[in-house]
Formats: structure tokens, C-alpha cells, sequence
């Protein structure tokens, strides 16, 4: 039996994945609140996967005692392993009998902790994407979901699909929004075989921000990232819901397109600075901040962008090894100032790590706002920039009428 508390060991690294991917992220927010029926039960989170491994720590930092279901070939590596934290593993294409009876075995773990209070983490797609789409959905729910009935029949079981969202999960500081949908609640009748593995289906594409084909994808995409450069408040899903569903003029959304034409998905918005005058001193006043965060961290960030940059074979992994590179770098980094540190006076030493302290969490946290100010300079430069121009014009027009239609 599992315990429903995590060893002080298991909970001291679930904080520090918990501080690491807060930091890598500029903010994880969820679009609504987790809303349980107000039946007590036994409790299972249903996930879409998006962005690798990380996608665990970023919805197990939201709930109180959570508990991952990952695959066994991601937590053998020591470092993945202390990224996933005490998750159960499970093969995620078991290839023999014993492998097969090993998946039973750790869903039989799996129930045993559900039923005693765990909340449950999974991901039924088996596999992640930054895509246009989910994945298809396995039926290891449907399998755990049978084991918590043999073990527990007076509590019903609650299944929440969960949505994840990234502004540009492929970037350092991206936006990260969580849906929760309406709970599937299972009681004591039984169900045929992939009955339940459909409903989690149809449940999970309702959370999802789903396009027809990669492209649609990328102009929705190009367009959310233009509206959260100009209105950092906008959210990035509702923005690419909105253009996937077409509720943008369509005089606005087929300029957009063809100013979009050819533009990468992993390029900069197309945006114009719109008062180059104050932006400029705006840049010159954070400039100095950014860069000598990133000089006096120049070891773990330039080593985990050329890992990145090495290993990653998708967009959605990058995130994953320069948060497998970066921290151990940044250790290494750390004992090397303290070396130095030693060398100074203790009054000097304490001095050194309050500044390198400062600087580095100034930069973090002023790295957003200066990109996107970079990125709006970079627009001045555009062949386009006066159809740019007037084009945020627009946005900012269709941004108020949506506004005034929610109210």
C-alpha cells in the first residue's frame, strides 16, 4: 500500500522540480478551477501531452498530492528519473510476458495509491506532441480505472481530463495554461471494453486546442503570439481557439494570412514596436540587466541551449534537456563561485552572492518583457511594416469588441 504522503525525500524533490520548472516557465496558470463532484471519490487526472517529461512536473506543482504515471524507459535515466520524482512506471509497448505482467503489477501500485488519496497523473496518449492534434489515446486508464473497482466499490471513481497549453513551448519562458474539464464519474455499473477509453477520448479533445492540420496550426499559432506581444495579458489559447474557430473578421484573418505566408512557426511575432521612442529607452534601460544575467550564468544556459540544440530531434523535447542540462550545469557553475567566494573575505564572499543573486533573478524575470520589446524593434526593419502597423490597429479593435461582448 502506498502511503498518501510523499517520503520528506520524494517532497523536498517535488519542490525543486516544482521551483525549476517556475523558473523555466513565465507563469503556469490555470483557466479554471479543478471542480470535483460532491460525491467523495477516488480521483484520476487524464492529461494531454504536449511538451515531454516536463509536462508532469508543470500539473503536479497544482495539486496537493499528486503522484505521476510515467513510462518506465524515461525513468531508468538517473537525472529524467529525478525530473519524474516517486512516479509509478509502467512500459509504455511491452514487448514480452514479463513486461506485461510488470505494467499490471505497477497498475495495481497505481489504484492502491488512488484509493488511498493520491491524485493520480496520466497521460493516456502514451507519447507527446507539439502538434496539431492528440495522439491516440490508449487504454491504460480503462485498465487502472478496472483495478480501483475490484479494490474499492463504495467510492465512485472521478476521472478529470486536464488540457495543457504553451504559448511557445519550444522557447525559455513560455506561457503555460491549464484546463480542467467536467469530471467522468464511474460508479458501480460496468462497461464494455473501450467504452470508457472513447468518453476519455472525446472528453480529452474538448480540453485540447485541437487544429485540421499543421498549418492551420502554424497562422493561429503566428497570430496568438502576435496579440500576447502587443497585450501581454491576452491569453495565447483563447487567442488560437478563436482563430481556429473563426471568430476573427475575415478581412483581418486573410491580410494576417498572407502577411504570415512562409513565416516559420518557430519565428519571431510579426510585430511593430507602436512608440519606438520609449521602447528604445525601455531596451536601453533592461538591456544591461538581461545581458549580465546571462554572462554571469553563462555556463548553464549556453550549455543547455547547445544540448538542446544537439539532442532534441522535435520541438517538443527542447524544453526537457535544457532542464536535463541546465541545473546540473548550473551546480557546477555554483561550486565555481564558491571556490572563488572562499577566496575573498567573508563580508566580499556573502557580498558576491547577493549581486549574483539579484542579477540573475532581474534577469529572469525581465527577460520576457525584453524580448518582446526586442521583437517589436526587429519589426521596424520589416519590408511590412506599414501593413504590420496597421494591422495590430485592427487586432486592438477586434481585441475591444471581444471584450465588450463578454462583459
Amino acid at each position: 500500500m502506498i502511503s498518501i504522503q510523499s517520503s520528506p525525500v520524494a517532497a523536498c524533490l517535488r519542490r525543486i522540480r516544482s521551483v525549476g520548472v517556475r523558473v523555466y516557465f513565465s507563469s503556469i496558470k490555470p483557466v479554471n478551477s479543478c471542480s470535483l463532484p460532491e460525491e467523495e471519490g477516488v480521483v484520476v487526472f487524464a492529461s494531454i501531452h504536449r511538451n515531454g517529461a516536463v509536462d508532469g512536473p508543470v500539473l503536479e506543482g497544482l495539486l496537493p498530492v499528486p503522484l505521476l504515471i510515467a513510462g518506465k524507459n524515461l525513468a531508468k535515466a538517473p537525472l529524467l528519473g529525478l525530473l519524474l520524482g516517486d512516479c509509478i512506471t509502467i512500459y509504455r509497448h511491452p514487448a514480452s510476458v514479463a513486461e506485461q505482467r510488470q505494467n499490471i503489477r505497477e497498475l495495481k501500485r497505481a489504484a492502491d495509491a488512488a484509493i488511498a488519496g493520491r491524485q493520480l497523473i496520466m497521460f493516456p496518449e502514451g507519447t507527446s506532441s507539439l502538434g496539431p492534434g492528440l495522439q491516440p489515446i490508449r487504454r491504460g486508464v480503462e485498465y487502472l480505472v478496472r483495478w480501483i473497482r475490484k479494490k474499492e466499490r463504495a467510492r465512485p471513481v472521478h476521472i478529470i481530463p486536464v488540457g495543457l497549453h504553451y504559448g511557445r513551448g519550444f522557447e525559455f519562458r513560455s506561457r503555460v495554461e491549464v484546463v480542467f474539464g467536467p469530471a467522468i464519474t464511474l460508479s458501480e455499473e460496468s462497461r464494455p471494453p473501450g467504452q470508457l477509453t472513447r468518453q476519455l477520448a472525446r472528453a480529452m479533445a474538448r480540453v485540447a486546442v485541437i487544429f485540421s492540420d499543421r498549418e492551420s496550426q502554424r497562422r493561429a499559432e503566428l497570430f496568438a503570439d502576435m496579440v500576447c506581444a502587443l497585450y501581454p495579458d491576452q491569453s495565447h489559447r483563447f487567442t488560437c481557439l478563436a482563430y481556429r474557430d473563426g471568430r476573427l473578421p475575415t478581412d483581418l484573418r486573410r491580410r494576417f494570412d498572407r502577411l504570415v505566408q512562409g513565416r516559420p512557426r518557430h519565428g519571431r511575432p510579426p510585430v511593430v514596436t507602436r512608440t519606438p521612442f520609449f521602447d528604445l529607452i525601455r531596451l536601453a534601460l533592461i538591456s544591461p540587466v538581461v545581458l549580465a544575467a546571462f554572462i554571469v550564468n553563462l555556463l548553464p544556459v549556453l550549455g543547455a541551449w547547445l544540448v538542446a540544440g544537439k539532442m532534441a530531434d522535435d520541438d517538443n523535447v527542447i524544453t526537457l534537456w535544457r532542464l536535463l542540462a541546465g541545473p546540473p550545469l548550473l551546480a557546477l557553475q555554483l561550486l565555481g563561485y564558491l571556490i572563488l567566494a572562499c577566496g575573498l573575505s567573508p563580508g566580499g564572499g556573502l557580498l558576491f552572492f547577493v549581486l549574483y543573486g539579484g542579477i540573475s533573478l532581474s534577469g529572469i524575470r525581465l527577460y520576457d518583457r525584453w524580448r518582446r520589446l526586442w521583437h517589436g524593434w526587429m519589426g521596424m526593419f520589416s519590408p511590412d511594416r506599414k501593413r504590420l502597423i496597421r494591422l495590430q490597429e485592427e487586432v486592438g479593435q477586434w481585441l475591444m469588441a471581444a471584450a465588450k461582448q463578454h462583459r
